[in-house]
């Protein structure tokens, strides 16, 4: 059976949170199940259309 690391931040900063999520992405090999929120945030994707996802 397979393992996963489970981690859960605190932090609502999106620029620590995307940054912990982007470090796990390219450091390890593990699976990971990651529980976080951001405070008043828009993330947008790199194939995302700004304009469809962004309620003006």
């Amino acid at each position: 059976m397979e393992k996963i690391r489970y981690i859960s931040l605190d932090s609502t900063s999106p620029y620590h949170n995307l940054a912990v999520e982007e470090y796990l992405l390219q450091q390890t090999t593990d699976n990971v199940f990651m529980l976080w929120q951001n405070d008043n945030t828009i993330a947008i994707g790199r194939h995302q259309n700004t304009a469809a996802e962004v309620n003006q």
